[in-house]
């Protein structure tokens, strides 16, 4: 099997990112062929998987050629497309030279927003929409409740959340400011966030925020309470305006910031003592599943669905937020055990669709 897939590639550090990461290795392990057309800002590492190819940074148009060429001569059986490229003009030859295509919706802003994801939209997007030849993945169920209504059968749309097991040596070292964070802090809380925005309403996307105002009322109860947030790419004026939240809540001591990506994620997650997604809005969320199958407790937004295990609190209330972590702190305290994680890798569902589609296509 000779899959391509179109989407972000690390660095930056994000939920899609790391996914497609992933998964590519996944695949080059088990022997399968794999390339990813990776976002212009894409730059390779020594430690770099192969076979992974930056798009130009060019204009759309231009962009737009380039993978029409990539996708009419590629030898790939299945052409895998990541939320807002799913519109991109390598999967035009799959509609037209018989191939497959799989397209993986991790976050409902990417149609819910979209006006060319509605009826009345141009040829070829209902053309998409209605193809055998493409097989559609939503991470949750709301997204997946937008792809009906849209067209898509249910026997081409998958309910898959966007997980596949890290590798990870729990006995790895940090670096030494963490490290030296975590030793002097306890309980430890930790939130991620992939940039500093705003939602739609203008509230805090990341609850970075939220985090900070519940730290300020948890210090009280917990006088060795830290919390580490870790951001990758830091948009402005909404970094040092958190930077400032800090200061004036007098949380200097008590907060580690780290920015410009987490590679060691699952790893600092396994170290702290419950892992914060205070969202104001989520697809389903990486860093939520990864700190699960870790067995560290996850306190999160009820803001959309979450996966079980996750304790919820209501969204934008500081009050619940910290009773949730308060909650979560005790059980820990009282429990007899450490908590055990829960394997949600999904990597064998997604190999399923692709071989479905596969046999479907050799079929028709």
């Amino acid at each position: 099997m000779y899959v391509a897939q179109i989407g972000p590639f690390p660095p930056p550090v994000g939920g899609v990112s790391v996914h497609v990461q992933r998964l590519h290795e996944r695949l080059l392990r088990e022997g399968h062929r794999s390339v990813v057309y990776a976002s212009p800002n894409y730059v390779p590492s020594p430690r770099s998987p192969p076979c992974v190819i930056p798009r130009p940074n060019i204009r759309y148009l231009d962009r737009q050629t380039w993978l029409l060429r990539h996708g009419l001569f590629s030898k790939a059986d299945i052409i895998h497309c990541h939320d807002g490229f799913i519109w991109s003009a390598a999967i035009w030859p799959t509609l037209i030279l018989g191939r497959s295509a799989v397209m993986t919706i991790h976050n409902e802003i990417y149609i819910a927003s979209d006006p060319r994801l509605s009826y009345a939209s141009n040829w070829f997007s209902r053309r998409m929409l209605q193809s055998k030849q493409v097989s559609w993945i939503a991470v949750n169920g709301r997204i997946a409740d937008y792809l009906q209504e849209m067209g898509v059968q249910t026997g081409r749309l998958f309910v898959i959340p966007a997980y596949i097991a890290p590798s990870l040596n729990i006995a790895g070292i940090l670096p030494p400011a963490m490290e030296l964070f975590l030793s002097q802090h306890g309980p430890v809380l930790s939130v991620y966030g992939f940039r500093t925005q705003l939602d739609a309403n203008g509230v805090d996307l990341y609850g970075f925020d939220m985090a900070l105002l519940s730290l300020a009322i948890l210090k009280d109860q917990y006088p060795k309470v830290g919390l580490v947030i870790a951001v990758s790419q830091t948009q402005e004026p909404l970094f040092t305006k958190m930077l400032a939240l800090i200061s004036a809540l007098g949380l200097n001591e008590r907060v580690h910031v780290v920015t410009g990506g987490l590679p060691d994620g699952p790893l600092l997650w396994s170290r702290c003592q419950v892992y914060l997604r205070p969202t104001t809005t989520d697809g389903d969320s990486l860093s939520v599943r990864e700190a699960l199958s870790l067995g560290t407790p996850v306190v999160a937004s009820d803001a959309v669905g979450r996966p079980p295990g996750v304790r919820l609190f209501k969204n934008r209330d500081v009050n619940a937020l910290v009773q949730s972590v308060v909650c979560a702190l005790e059980q820990l305290r009282t429990s007899i055990s450490s908590p055990a994680g829960v394997d949600m890798c999904s990597y064998a569902e997604v190999r399923r669709v692709y071989e479905s589609l596969l046999t479907t296509t050799r079929r028709g």
